[in-house]
């Protein structure tokens, strides 16, 4: 947030709801910076007999974590989002969360704090930075998520 004293963070903790894939605005708001977490759950009739299992992200906004039964699989920072998951960690029930972080764009681009300046007082790049933060604005898990199971 923008304030007085210049750019805080604020909490936002928002009860668990069911979402479709897809931009987050229409759950979080135009203007929400920060990180969503989705879960979801998948089975496996017999875990010791999976050698290997590959969940791929589709299209996200803009970074994303993926655990899988409460333990990081890795963070992905542009395409491919594909994580290998050990054979391991599988169980017969599987939960599996991904937490979805977007850039500060949405903030920027929807507060009037800087209305106060000049586009110079700001930057002598402002014009183009802000053409950069309309381009990198949105949030969310987009999809398709895929899990692909292999036998050992």
């Amino acid at each position: 947030a923008f304030g007085d004293a210049g750019i805080r963070t604020q909490p936002c903790e928002q009860a668990p709801m069911s979402v479709t894939l897809g931009a987050w605005e229409s759950y979080l708001g135009k203007s929400f910076s920060g990180s969503a977490t989705y879960e979801t759950a998948f089975d496996c009739a017999h875990p010791a007999q999976i050698g290997a299992c590959v969940i791929e992200i589709g299209e996200v906004q803009y970074t994303c974590e993926v655990k899988v039964n409460g333990v990081s699989v890795g963070v992905g920072l542009m395409v491919p989002y594909r994580y290998e998951v050990p054979a391991a960690l599988l169980r017969q029930h599987n939960v599996v969360q991904l937490r979805v972080t977007n850039t500060p764009s949405n903030q920027y681009l929807c507060t009037d704090f800087f209305d106060q300046y000049q586009p110079w007082q700001l930057s002598p790049y402002y014009v183009k930075e802000k053409a950069f933060m309309q381009d990198t604005a949105g949030g969310g898990l987009i999809g398709p998520v895929k899990i692909h199971l292999y036998e050992a």
